[in-house]
């Protein structure tokens, strides 16, 4: 059952990342036309969040970024999503369908 779980966990943040810098509007304006990049949305305490399949592009990019504008990186990785996400996510996935 636990290997279950972590699989279906695995599969709701597939290619999804969290992002937060001293300034996130520098980093959305530098990312925002980046082919690679398939959906960005923005959490209420103003939090990056991407899905991207090329992790290391992305990593790379948001690097440069962060050192051309000297920005503080304070938070870089892939999401993690609670089992109340989870069945959120599975009820609108279901209701679009």
């Amino acid at each position: 059952m636990e290997d279950s779980m972590a699989n279906i966990k695995k599969s709701f943040v597939k290619d999804r990342y969290a992002i937060n810098t001293s300034d996130n509007a520098v980093v959305t304006e530098a990312l925002k036309d980046k082919p690679y990049i398939e959906e960005m949305v923005f959490d209420a305490s103003g939090g990056i969040h991407v899905v991207c399949p090329d992790a290391s592009l992305l990593q790379r990019d948001l690097m440069d970024i962060v050192t051309k504008h000297e920005l503080r990186l304070i938070n870089f990785g892939e999401e993690t999503i609670g089992l109340d996400a989870i069945y959120s996510e599975s009820i609108d996935r279901e209701k679009g369908a």
